[in-house]
């Protein structure tokens, strides 16, 4: 049975945001739990969010250089994997700070051998709406073939061709029905981010909570 799991609009970039959506910006949402146990080649996952009468500012939003596990002085290795979307990448028990000393998330390093997450099978691509029409949002709506795995935090759009991340999408997976990312057309988009459109060919893949990642799909023309 094919579910609908993710709808997204991509009107607005964070640098285009029109004269009454002026006061809405961005800013970074940790979506790793408190004491997630982090495997290898995982980490804290950082996403870029809409906040009301938040700033605009060049560059990712969910990558601070600033911030820091405490009790260490160097940068962590950050990780980008889509447009607004990171991984700050640690197998240890730490706390991540921002830079003036706040806690952020503490992590604690897991026992068991890093969880393989299944690659998507994507049955359809549909993109639906207008580019330019006010408050009109464009939507590429994805169905795959069974629901998200429980763990999945977010969905990366790839290019098919060169493999390069175009957008991703928060998703929630507690329902493991239907996962919905509706983006209110004043709600501007992280930098970098590619809108994508009928005929284009695209992969997706998973990210979980931990910080893993998926295989890509098979390639899909969205249409």
């Amino acid at each position: 049975m094919l579910r609908l799991v993710l709808i997204a609009v991509t009107l607005a970039t964070s640098q285009l945001a029109s004269a009454d959506c002026a006061r809405v910006g961005l800013t970074p949402k940790v979506l790793t739990p408190e004491n997630a146990a982090i495997s290898i080649g995982g980490g804290i996952v950082v996403g870029t969010v809409g906040l009301s009468d938040g700033k605009l500012d060049k560059g990712d939003t969910a990558v601070h250089p600033g911030w820091r596990f405490k009790g260490q002085s160097v940068t962590p290795v950050i990780k980008s994997i889509a447009p607004g979307l990171a991984i700050y990448q640690t197998v240890e028990e730490v706390e991540l700070v921002d830079r003036l000393g706040t806690p952020l998330v503490k992590v604690k390093h897991a026992n068991a051998k890093a969880r393989t997450l299944p690659a998507p099978i994507v049955k359809a691509a549909k993109h639906s709406g207008k580019r330019g029409g006010y408050h009109t949002p464009e939507r590429v709506t994805v169905e795959l073939d069974k629901p998200l795995p429980a763990e999945v935090v977010a969905v990366v759009l790839l290019d098919a061709k060169t493999a390069t991340p175009k957008s991703w999408w928060l998703v929630d997976a507690s329902s493991r029905t239907i996962y919905g990312f509706v983006q209110l057309d004043c709600t501007p988009l992280p930098n970098g981010t590619v809108v994508s459109a009928v005929g284009d060919s695209i992969k997706v893949m998973y990210v979980d909570a931990t910080g893993q990642v998926s295989a890509p799909s098979a390639a899909i023309t969205i249409n």
